[in-house]
């Protein structure tokens, strides 16, 4: 059994590393000088690999080849090109075998960032939709993961491990859903390549989920402990940093809602609706929420038509049926969200707690 949990292990650790193109002396100039640029690694070095990995996936399908040569294998190459220590990065233009040397820094963001400014070719998320999810180094973890202003998610994974890789497309998901959001951060750390840093914050198996709370460069750390669910997952985060965000990114019905404007309104069309606009204006201009502003329209807007919280709310209804970008849909809906505390089963949070 211990033979056959090692050879999967090796299997399962081979493919998960053969990600970017290998070159070989029979097969490097029919790629390198073709219709697309390269990028090509020579030689090996165990903290570059995950980030080099990841690399070939966000441009796989795209048009730019990233490619490695086992410069110790096939050394006329490494002669040829020059190339005296490992590892060593060229890069080489479409229709051409002139080798520019690569020298900017070695986190995902600058392989990204420099193959942009070179093609114009944006990086896409596990060969589908542009963006993805932040693949961190030793160089990147404190930087990333202790910045006080944000709330960090860190999954913690290794590239063997077939339970990681059943997570994967959902932790894609639950990044994208909260892509909008700036305080919150969804990113990952390959534990095998830096096993020091799992050590360090705990990890005992694969994979760990870990939630750094925003706050103060001494964060608050959470572990997820429930199943690894898109929808759960997505509640663990909402649960603990503030967001109100559901499965697919769009914000849950009571986003956006204020619970002590919410009082105030309750039972409005029994009120006296002009004592119940003075008191939102009071707290309006007292608030730092600018849809407390909203109420106040919504109420005046109410006092001259009583169909208009109706008819107003099924036209945003309507409108949420269309395409927007992530921050209009999020004001479309807590628009709607707070034109629903004003119909006649318009409910507030604390009802609903």
């Amino acid at each position: 059994m211990k033979f056959l949990f090692l050879a999967a292990f090796l299997i399962n650790l081979s493919i998960a590393r053969a990600r970017s193109l290998e070159l070989t002396t029979e097969t490097f100039d029919s790629v390198v000088g073709g219709d697309k640029p390269v990028l090509v690694k020579c030689g090996h070095c165990k903290k570059l690999e995950p980030v080099y990995d990841r690399l070939s996936e966000l441009y796989r399908g795209k048009d730019v080849v990233i490619a490695r040569v086992n410069a110790d294998v096939h050394r006329e190459l490494g002669k040829r090109f020059g190339i005296r220590g490992y590892p060593t990065i060229k890069w080489f233009n479409a229709r051409s075998k002139d080798a520019k040397i690569y020298d900017n820094g070695r986190e995902i963001e600058s392989f990204v960032d420099f193959i942009e400014k070179k093609t114009g070719v944006k990086a896409g998320r596990s060969g589908s939709s542009s963006g993805g999810v932040l693949e961190l180094t030793p160089e990147t973890f404190n930087k990333v993961v202790f910045d006080p202003q944000k709330d960090v998610l860190v999954k913690f994974y290794a590239p063997w491990c077939g339970h990681c890789k059943n997570l994967e497309p959902i932790y894609e998901k639950v990044y994208e859903c909260f892509s909008s959001d700036k305080h919150v951060s969804i990113v990952r750390l390959n534990a095998d390549s830096y096993s020091d840093i799992a050590e360090e914050h705990g990890i005992q198996g694969f994979p760990t989920l870990k939630l750094f709370l925003k706050g103060s460069s001494q964060k608050t750390v959470l572990e997820y402990n429930g199943p690894n669910t898109e929808s759960e997952i997505i509640s663990f985060i909402n649960k603990n940093t503030g967001t109100a965000r559901v499965p697919g990114g769009d914000l849950d019905d009571m986003a956006g809602r204020i619970s002590e404007f919410d009082a105030i309104v309750k039972g409005y069309e029994t009120s006296n609706k002009q004592d119940i606009l003075l008191k939102l204006k009071d707290l309006a201009s007292k608030s730092n929420n600018n849809y407390g502003l909203y109420y106040v329209k919504v109420l005046e807007k109410a006092i001259e038509s009583v169909d208009y919280v109706e008819n107003e709310y099924k036209r945003l209804e309507r409108l949420l049926k269309n395409s927007f970008d992530r921050k209009k849909r999020d004001d479309i809906q807590i628009r709607k969200n707070i034109l629903s505390a004003f119909r006649s089963k318009g409910r507030s949070r604390s009802d609903e707690l």
